[in-house]
C-alpha cells in the first residue's frame, strides 16, 4: 500500500500526515535561498486590489507555499480523490484554500465557484494539466474563466535544487532543505471578452508556454532540468471539453 493510500484510509493518520508534510516544507522554505523574479507583477496586482488566477504545473503544486507567503486569500481547485484531500489539508496549513472539483467531477460547480471567488476579489489558483495530465499541457477551462471574469492569468514556475522529482505522471517535486529555491512570475494575461473558439486556443497556447518559460527558469536558476511535456491530448468537440480544468 502506498504513502497516500495509507493516509486517505485513516483519517487520523491524514491529518497527522499532512500536518509532517507542512512542516517539511516550512522547514525547505526556511533553511532555501529563495529567488524570486517577477514577484513585482504580483504585488502590483494585489495594490490594486485586482484578483487573478495563479497557473502552475501540476509537478509543482506542493511547492506553492515557497511562493505564496502572504495573508491574501489564495483558493485552489482541487479534485476530489484521495490524492486532491490529502493535497488540500496540507495546503491548509498555509491559508491556502479549495475549491474542490476537477473536470469529470463537479466541474460545472467548481468553475462557477472560481468566477465567484475572482467577482469578489480573491484570487485562485489552477493547475491546468491536472488531475490527470498530459503533464504540461494546459487545457482551456483557466483561459474561459478569466474571459468570464475579466481577469488576469499569472504563469508561476517553482523549482529548488534540493527536491526530490517522483516518479509520477507529473515527476511531481518534493523540496528537501538546504537548497536553492526559485519563484518565477510571468507576465499577466489578458483575454479578452466573449472569446470564440480560435482565440481560446491562441491565448491557451500562450499560457502553456508561459508557464513553461517561467518552469524552466525558475529550474535553470536551481540547476535542475525541467521535464518534457508529454504529446498533448486529442482536441475534443465542441461541447465535450472540460469545463473547469484541473487543479489537481
Amino acid at each position: 500500500m502506498s504513502f497516500i493510500k495509507a493516509l486517505s484510509r485513516k483519517p487520523a493518520a491524514q491529518r497527522f500526515g499532512c500536518w509532517v508534510i507542512a512542516q517539511a516544507i516550512r522547514l525547505a522554505g526556511s533553511t532555501g535561498r529563495l529567488n524570486v523574479k517577477g514577484g513585482e507583477k504580483v504585488e502590483a496586482l494585489l495594490r490594486e486590489g485586482k484578483p487573478f488566477t495563479v497557473a502552475l504545473w501540476h509537478g509543482r503544486l506542493m511547492l506553492l507555499p515557497l511562493a505564496w507567503q502572504r495573508s491574501d486569500s489564495l483558493s485552489l481547485l482541487i479534485s476530489f480523490h484521495s490524492d486532491g484531500r490529502i493535497l488540500s489539508r496540507t495546503l491548509s496549513h498555509f491559508g491556502i484554500g479549495t475549491i474542490s472539483g476537477s473536470s469529470s467531477k463537479g466541474g460545472s460547480e467548481a468553475r462557477q465557484a472560481m468566477e465567484r471567488t475572482l467577482a469578489d476579489g480573491r484570487c485562485v489558483g489552477i493547475t491546468p494539466d491536472g488531475p490527470r495530465g498530459p503533464r504540461m499541457r494546459a487545457k482551456a477551462g483557466l483561459v474561459r474563466i478569466a474571459a468570464a471574469t475579466g481577469t488576469p492569468i499569472l504563469p508561476l514556475g517553482i523549482s529548488t535544487g534540493a527536491g526530490k522529482e517522483l516518479r509520477s505522471w507529473d515527476r511531481f517535486l518534493v523540496s528537501l532543505p538546504f537548497g536553492p529555491l526559485a519563484v518565477v512570475w510571468g507576465e499577466p494575461i489578458h483575454v479578452p471578452p466573449d472569446p470564440d473558439p480560435a482565440t481560446v486556443e491562441t491565448f491557451r497556447k500562450q499560457v502553456e508556454d508561459a508557464m513553461s518559460e517561467a518552469t524552466r527558469e525558475a529550474d535553470r536558476l536551481c540547476g535542475r532540468t525541467t521535464p518534457e511535456p508529454e504529446p498533448p491530448a486529442q482536441t475534443l468537440p465542441p461541447g465535450d471539453e472540460e469545463t473547469a480544468e484541473g487543479a489537481e
